[in-house]
């Protein structure tokens, strides 16, 4: 009995390493998900398209757990937060300007989730930007 279970272990753990076509997956080998964050981040490193997804995954988080503080009270706050979050993030790193249309394209999918024009944040807004945020995330990478 203990070398059936030692073989179906073995067994399961040999096809966690594969994927659907037998071939293994190279640890680093992002998943491409369709959208213009994605095209945008095509000659991406996975590195780069790494730190994008997390930065907006970050950004998602923060936004959601700003729900009982509510310092983002509107748009325009939360479109303060972004700014500055990709500036301490990102700035002086390689990464800026490095993939033309970048940020018309996260532009371009938040706004899929919510308006660019200013107003207070309900719990409603609050979810899409989270939702748009994890969108910007997914379509890099992450």
């Amino acid at each position: 009995m203990k070398n059936a279970f030692l073989i179906a272990a073995l067994i399961f753990l040999g096809y966690s390493f594969l994927q659907p076509s037998g071939s293994p997956v190279p640890p680093d080998t992002p998943v491409v998900v369709e959208g213009p964050v994605s095209i945008a981040l095509r000659s991406a490193t996975s590195e780069d398209r790494r730190t994008v997804a997390a930065v907006y995954s970050a950004l998602a988080d923060v936004t959601e757990r700003d729900a009982t503080d509510r310092l983002l009270g509107t748009t325009q706050a939360w479109r303060s937060c972004h700014s500055a979050a990709l500036r301490l993030a990102v700035g002086g790193t390689s990464l800026v300007g490095l993939y033309p249309g970048l940020d018309s394209a996260v532009e371009q999918v938040l706004s899929q989730f919510f308006t660019l024009d200013n107003q207070p944040i309900s719990p409603e807004l609050r979810a899409k930007i989270v939702a748009g945020c994890r969108e910007v995330a997914r379509q890099s990478g992450g």
